[in-house]
This record gives C-alpha cells, structure tokens and sequence, in this order.
C-alpha cells in the first residue's frame, strides 16, 4: 500500500506549488503521461503545412497570417501564411497553411 500526502488545489496562483507537488505524486502513483494531468497542450506538426493541437481553450485572434490560441496556462501563437481553420472540435483544432513559426507564452499570475 502507498501511503503519501496528497495537496488539493483550489485553482489560485499561491497554490501552484501545492498543484504541481499533487499532480507530480499522482503520476508517480499511478503512472500517468504528464499531459492529462496537466492540461498541456499537445502540437503536432505535419510538414510544414498542418498543425494539430489538443488541449485548448479557444480561438484568441484568427487572420490569414496569425492564429492566437488559448491553452490551459499558455497562449499559443501561429504566425504564417495562408492560415486556415478547417476543423476545430471540443479540445482539438486543426491549421492549415504555411507554418513560419510557433511560440508559447506562458500566463504567469
């Protein structure tokens, strides 16, 4: 049996330390990917052409040349050219065109 203290979080910025000391020993208890618990989001790029990206909130900024997404504690920005959206569904979103660069910004309290 493991016996441990877990911490529980209440979603404020002065527990961060306490969350991230709970989700660490959840994954180490049960062994799960780092990205369930955590919310992060997950890129995938396909060529230079299609981007795929799990684990967001919502569309921020939208334009043939920049798309701006919302993630958990992120801000995931898009720049290129011929930017399109074909799909976007509760968690996963879809772009399309000419990938020139990808940046995270992270949302610090």
């Amino acid at each position: 049996m493991i016996s441990s203290t877990l911490y529980f979080y209440d979603r404020k910025c002065d527990n961060l330390k306490k969350r991230e000391k709970f989700t660490k020993q959840i994954e180490d208890v049960w062994s799960l990917p780092k990205d369930i618990l955590s919310n992060a989001p997950i890129i995938r790029m396909y060529g230079g052409f299609d981007l795929s990206v799990e684990n967001f909130r919502g569309i921020l900024e939208y334009s043939d040349k920049l798309i701006c997404l919302q993630c958990y504690e992120y801000k995931l920005y898009v720049r290129g050219k011929r930017l399109y959206i074909p799909y976007f569904g509760f968690k996963e979103i879809l772009i399309k065109g000419y990938v020139e660069q990808i940046s995270l910004q992270h949302e610090s309290c």
